[in-house]
């Protein structure tokens, strides 16, 4: 617990007279200014957290709120090490939600969204623009940071084995000059 010396190892610190909205505390030792909550755990050598999670189970101290959320974390985690997830025990629950395979539209909304787009690449051999459509896989949800490389990495793939030569060769010329239309299809 507290010696003397964690006592006067950290000094409150005051700013104008007034100690700050967030109470930081000074180490005098090293004089590094350390948050409220980082001193707590120096002292006490337990978060905020911990320390209210202990009291309820010695019986000091009723359930709130942040106890609650200390017991949800740690049922989340037992269920982690037993290997089950919320996911996989609900009813109907498909672990892959990536559909590799092209589906055609159908009256079935399945609420899966790709995305297609013509892309223009630069021949780096030759310096022509060609032109090259692509497809993204079918996800769950719209997603251009995982889509559009995805679909771009498809149109390329196509050049390479209309045109020939090696993907290296073409270059896409980027989001401001190199999509020429791109449409979400919904699934």
């Amino acid at each position: 617990m507290l010696t003397i010396n964690d006592i006067d190892r950290y000094q409150p610190v005051y700013v104008l007279g007034k100690r700050p909205k967030n109470r930081p505390f000074l180490d005098v030792q090293t004089l590094e200014i350390i948050s409220r909550r980082e001193h707590i755990k120096r002292t006490a050598g337990e978060t905020p957290e911990q320390k209210a999670l202990r009291r309820y189970r010695e019986g000091k101290a009723p359930a709130g709120k942040t106890v609650q959320k200390q017991m949800k974390k740690e049922e989340k985690s037992k269920k982690k090490e037993n290997g089950k997830t919320k996911k996989e025990d609900a009813e109907g629950y498909q672990e892959d939600l990536i559909i590799t395979k092209y589906q055609p539209h159908g009256d079935i909304d399945r609420g899966m969204v790709q995305l297609a787009g013509t892309y223009r690449f630069m021949d780096m051999q030759t310096g022509d623009i060609v032109a090259a459509g692509g497809f993204s896989r079918a996800y769950a949800h719209r997603s251009l940071i995982i889509q559009r490389p995805e679909a771009v990495n498809f149109a390329i793939k196509r050049l390479r084995e209309d045109v020939g030569g090696g993907s290296s060769r073409y270059e896409w010329l980027g989001p401001e000059k190199g999509i020429i239309e791109e449409v979400w299809l919904r699934f």
